[in-house]
């Protein structure tokens, strides 16, 4: 006996909500991007310093915050409409991205400013989660 609302038929049935489809595309890309970044960061990380602290550290600036903010994160997105919650935390990463790439490509990135960028990746996206 087949259980009923089981299976890739669900999935399909989703895919025919156009909403769903930009959320699920639009989402696709920035874990990408964010994944790209994580791996690029921790590159330059080590190519700063070659130093396995360094690289720990820049690695605790990306994760730990969504730990430390968690909990007021999500009370904002109880109290306020998650959208503005979204594009603001969404605003803030590409700045973050922004200015990671033109402080890399003018040879200017120090360690420091690496870590200072990626502590505010980190806090955009723990803001953003429970969004």
């Amino acid at each position: 006996m087949k259980a009923s609302g089981t299976g890739f038929g669900n999935i399909a049935r989703a895919f025919r909500a156009r909403h769903y489809r930009i959320y699920v595309c639009g989402n696709a890309i920035s874990l990408v991007g964010t994944w790209l970044q994580r791996v690029s960061v921790g590159w330059l990380a080590w190519e700063l310093t070659h130093s396995g602290l360094w690289l720990g550290l820049v690695s605790f600036a990306d994760l730990f915050p969504t730990v430390v903010l968690s909990p007021l994160a999500g009370a904002i997105a109880d109290r306020h409409d998650r959208i503005w919650v979204l594009r603001r935390t969404q605003f803030a990463g590409m700045v973050q991205a922004m200015l990671l790439a033109a402080l890399t490509l003018t040879g200017v990135i120090e360690i420091w400013s690496l870590f200072l960028l990626t502590l505010v990746l980190g806090a955009s996206n723990a803001m953003a989660q429970p969004a």
